[in-house]
């Protein structure tokens, strides 16, 4: 079972692939079952990211194991860490706060926070790492029975934009993409067939739409920008500011980027105004968890396991939008506050599609509403990679 994000992800960036691509891929490639992290969870910060993955995965009913990779590539160091923060969050908060005022970048100021912490700014020092950290920290606080593994991360890094050997991270493999280079080398073949057919069809992103569409939310004034979700400390007025001269994505993060904001965090939150997420609406969805489960795709194994397993789960399992707003409607009782929230966050996730499309090199107006017609991908068990 995979939970994977939708259309914009952790790291604030669209998707290359839309999401029932991916769920495609991700079939051929051996999994059973595809799950969405909804987007208030899977465009947020790791701690946001982790209690969202957790919660749908306890919500499924008979779920043994949390898997992820990490560069430790060892549970007991990462547990380790994340008892020990958990036990120092308050400290942490303060000197690192501290540390902001006195000029120091955030990453550098939480690090020297974690000083005292023996091995834990080493390890937080790497991105799988740190998620890694925050699902153990989400499963420790919530006393969750999921059992955690982890998996090493080999090859490139992260963040690397060149090929180590036959591996190539996600941005090395959109950075390949960009440059026109062929991509198989670095993508299993049986997921290769859909890759191809996504390329041949359009349905990829252009990155090149983001910067135009991203532009039309911030010529208005800064208080336009009031109510969207994480926009603080004068950021309004600095994107706002620096919009009217930047020539590209790039260059106006790097020019509104101040000492306790990362890239990833600045992303987000032109992510949020992207798709108008406002603080009232996101904050509502974190507070309450996610209020159901989004099956994007299974084989029939995965189809076996969600049907033994129906009356565990504790949240409607909901297949496409068309038919939600009744099973939400049985489930919860249609004047519950759940089920407004429910239907809340489906809305949010039409509009993230719906912003999504646009930033596809070929679309159609059908596309924009693929949420609503999209049917659950199937894959038999006779073999990955069939044709679908």
């Amino acid at each position: 079972m995979a939970v994977m994000s939708g259309h914009f992800l952790q790291r604030g960036m669209p998707a290359m692939l839309d999401k029932w691509v991916r769920t495609r891929m991700a079939l051929a490639g051996g999994v059973d079952v595809v799950l969405e992290l909804p987007v208030v969870w899977a465009c947020n910060s790791a701690p946001h990211f982790a209690a969202g993955a957790i919660a749908v995965l306890e919500a499924c009913g008979d779920v043994e194991s949390l898997c992820f990779g990490s560069e430790s590539g060892e549970l007991a160091p990462l547990q380790e860490c994340a008892s020990l923060l958990n036990a120092s969050t308050a400290r942490i908060a303060q000197e690192t706060g501290q540390a902001l005022r006195n000029g120091i970048s955030y990453p550098v100021a939480r690090a020297a926070a974690m000083q005292e912490l023996s091995g834990a700014a080493e390890l937080l020092a790497t991105p799988n790492n740190i998620l890694g950290i925050s699902y153990l920290q989400t499963l420790a606080a919530s006393g969750s029975s999921l059992r955690p593994l982890t998996i090493p991360r080999i090859g490139a890094g992260y963040h690397d934009c060149v090929p180590e050997g036959k591996i190539a991270s996600a941005t090395g493999i959109r950075s390949l993409y960009d440059r026109g280079e062929d991509l198989s080398p670095f993508i299993p073949l049986s997921v290769q067939p859909y890759l191809q057919t996504a390329l041949q069809a359009g349905k990829v992103l252009d990155s090149s739409r983001l910067f135009p569409l991203l532009m039309s939310r911030l010529s208005d004034e800064p208080s336009a920008l009031a109510d969207i979700y994480q926009v603080e400390d004068g950021i309004a007025d600095r994107l706002c500011q620096q919009a009217r001269f930047a020539h590209n994505l790039a260059g106006l993060i790097d020019s509104v980027k101040v000492r306790h904001f990362t890239v990833s965090r600045l992303q987000r939150i032109l992510a949020y105004i992207l798709l108008n997420l406002t603080a009232e609406e996101v904050l509502a969805q974190l507070a309450g968890g996610p209020p159901y489960l989004r099956l994007l795709g299974a084989t029939s194994k995965g189809e076996r396991f969600l049907a033994a397993t129906r009356k565990k789960r504790t949240l409607p399992l909901l297949a496409n939008l068309s038919r939600s707003a009744a099973q939400l409607k049985k489930f919860y009782g249609a004047e519950s506050l759940e089920n407004r929230r429910a239907m809340s966050l489906l809305h949010l996730e039409a509009r993230a599609t719906r912003l999504y499309t646009l930033l596809l090199a070929q679309w159609s107006g059908k596309d924009r509403n693929q949420d609503y017609y999209e049917a659950v991908c199937r894959l038999g068990d006779a073999g990955r990679g069939e044709s679908w």
